[in-house]
């Protein structure tokens, strides 16, 4: 079906679409449309409008069939278009007419900013489930790896409670603070970081957060990153954000800014390029430790000098060990004080007087 020409009022009558936002929807249906909603900027704004006024009127939806719903919402889409159509059913009580009909009135004069779709789960929800919860008391950064092999670097005077993830078909996490992720790919189990009544879901990305004084603020390194407040229970979804876009939370107003100078960046992993063209690993070493705050013990007389030539990006640290270990031939242990990396020395060595920079 092509919904490229739908507006408010058509996925409003699309039954698959009300399912989604409701969080009845079947596993491909649910697919289909948090996927489409991300491919189709110029269309969320519609879907946003109609979400919003099913949201309103969930309630009654558990009362009526899928029928008498197509049958109201059409009654009442052509009563705000100005058109006359018989009502399909009083009977199914009046309470649920007027919760459509008040949620109409909302829909049709509402200003046109509407809060996207979006999930509740937050802090206390989370910690019902959660596995790990960790505080960094420290004036440095702590590297956290999660059971999924993402990457989280958690800022001092911060804290953060992660959900279990096995079979519930998302990860989350919950931030009080700052932190910078990188997220593993996995489009079937999205990622969530509630904070502060805003969620940002990813399906893999390299990104950061910082929650502080009721300010929060999402800034993007790599892939896209979806920003929406948690104000209700529904499928996820959200402004989009690209590479090098920053959002700001405050007092539940959004604004955007594009970072156009590196300075304004905080943290040396949302800096350094891990763009490595024939790079002496003492370099690439070098700028890992800068990156994830994480020391790293190796031989350097016998590894210093290999060259490596390779273009990482949002990939999670131990990803990102994994391909220089293939690459070079090396074994390495990561723990959360230290990475050691062990080989036998390599062909190919960088000239003693030999400099070398990352682009």
């Amino acid at each position: 079906m092509d919904y490229s020409a739908y507006g408010a009022d058509d996925f409003l009558r699309d039954a698959s679409f009300r399912r989604w936002v409701l969080k009845t929807a079947s596993g491909d249906e649910q697919f289909f449309w948090d996927n489409y909603y991300l491919r189709q900027p110029a269309q969320q704004a519609e879907m946003d409008r109609a979400a919003a006024w099913i949201r309103d009127f969930r309630s009654a939806y558990n009362e009526i069939s899928e029928e008498e719903i197509d049958g109201e919402v059409d009654r009442l889409v052509a009563s705000a278009r100005g058109t006359r159509k018989p009502f399909f059913r009083i009977a199914w009580g009046a309470a649920a007419a007027v919760v459509l009909t008040a949620g109409l009135f909302w829909w049709t004069q509402r200003p046109a900013r509407v809060q996207p779709v979006a999930v509740v789960t937050g802090e206390k929800g989370l910690k019902e489930h959660a596995y790990l919860e960790k505080k960094n008391s420290s004036a440095k950064p702590m590297l956290l790896t999660l059971d999924d092999k993402s990457s989280v670097l958690l800022q001092p005077n911060s804290r953060i409670v992660v959900g279990k993830s096995k079979g519930t078909g998302k990860r989350e996490v919950f931030l009080d603070g700052e932190a910078f992720f990188e997220v593993r790919k996995d489009p079937a189990n999205p990622f969530y970081v509630y904070t502060q009544g805003l969620v940002a879901r990813v399906l893999g990305t390299s990104f950061s957060v910082a929650s502080r004084n009721k300010i929060v603020t999402v800034t993007v390194k790599t892939g896209k990153v979806s920003v929406f407040p948690d104000e209700e229970a529904a499928s996820a979804s959200g402004v989009v954000l690209t590479p090098n876009q920053r959002l700001t939370f405050r007092e539940q107003q959004m604004t955007f800014s594009k970072i156009e100078d590196a300075e304004e960046l905080t943290m040396p992993i949302q800096q350094l390029s891990f763009d490595f063209r024939r790079t002496p690993l003492s370099e690439v070493f070098a700028a890992l430790e800068k990156a994830y705050g994480i020391p790293i013990r190796y031989d350097k007389e016998l590894l210093g000098r290999c060259q490596l030539t390779a273009l990482l990006g949002d990939e999670p640290l131990p990803e990102k060990l994994n391909l220089i270990s293939r690459t070079m031939e090396l074994d390495y242990t990561l723990s959360s004080s230290e990475i050691v990396i062990r080989g036998t020395g390599c062909k190919q060595l960088i000239p003693l007087n030999h400099t070398t920079s990352n682009p």
